[in-house]
């Protein structure tokens, strides 16, 4: 069954009228999505540092 199922996907994809997939293609390279993902990273652990920064001295000016 699931051999017949995965035999007609392109069978079915064709019947599309404009088969452009090239928005599903990756344009980068394995090193540009790992730094772009570590960057990523970065950037919300030093907002999460920050909000607890502005945290501590909240409780100190209680």
């Amino acid at each position: 069954m699931l051999s017949k199922l995965l035999k007609a996907i392109p069978g079915v994809f064709s019947l599309r009228p404009s088969s452009d997939y090239s928005e599903f293609l990756v344009h980068k390279t394995a090193g540009e999505i790992m730094r772009d993902n570590w960057a990523g990273v970065g950037r919300r652990m030093d907002g999460a540092i920050k909000k607890v920064g502005q945290d501590v001295e909240k409780q100190k000016n209680k």
